[in-house]
């Protein structure tokens, strides 16, 4: 589509979800035409498209509270917000590479406890039945690994934090594994579901 070295072809279309090509064939994001200088996008909101688990459980209740009253408008709004993330998450990461810290979504680049992925992760199972999108599949395979590989776990595969268990870690954990389950169609999420439960129950 558009070079950067193309007179005036990025700046028609200034976007931050899809990595132009320079001369060398190296993918970048827009920038202005010096190595120190860069174009970044912020969210000035604070409850709009925020990676937090508290605002997602808040967002998963809008969603219900739609369907109760049959109002398109919070349907949508859920919708744009989390398809919002998900549109920017890959350029994101490379702010987070590029500069230390992205401008926003911040907790969705670190991914080492519960609270940022269980709730997140069970609104992009949601967001991905409502509008099915490669980026959503990919940010909920990413919460996935995250889920298996980045948690602490007692001897028998609870979760648990680093010097204690939280109760909450049901809600944060098992919501998100049962709809991941039916969207790859494994039997290891239900089965892991049902591991957690035990190990929390007998705790």
């Amino acid at each position: 589509e558009y070079s950067v070295d193309i007179p005036y072809g990025p700046e028609l279309d200034i976007q931050f979800t899809d990595t132009y090509i320079t001369e060398g064939w190296e993918p970048v994001f827009w920038k202005l035409n010096t190595a120190e200088d860069h174009i970044r996008p912020y969210m000035k909101t604070c409850f709009f498209s925020q990676w937090f688990y508290a605002l997602m459980v808040g967002q998963y209740g809008l969603l219900q509270t739609a369907k109760c009253l049959n109002e398109k408008s919070y349907i949508d709004y859920f919708i744009d917000s989390m398809q919002n993330m998900a549109k920017f998450y890959h350029y994101m990461q490379y702010e987070e590479q590029k500069f230390g810290n992205p401008t926003f979504i911040l907790k969705g680049m670190h991914l080492n406890n519960l609270d940022a992925i269980g709730t997140m992760g069970m609104n992009m199972c949601e967001l991905y039945k409502q509008k099915p999108s490669p980026e959503v599949l990919h940010i909920i395979d990413i919460l996935i690994n995250a889920a298996k590989e980045n948690i602490p776990k007692f001897e028998d595969g609870t979760y648990c934090r680093k010097r204690d268990m939280w109760a909450d870690d049901t809600f944060m954990s098992c919501p998100f594994l049962v709809r991941a389950g039916l969207i790859k169609r494994d039997r290891w999420f239900f089965e892991e579901v049902v591991r957690q439960v035990l190990g929390f129950k007998k705790r």
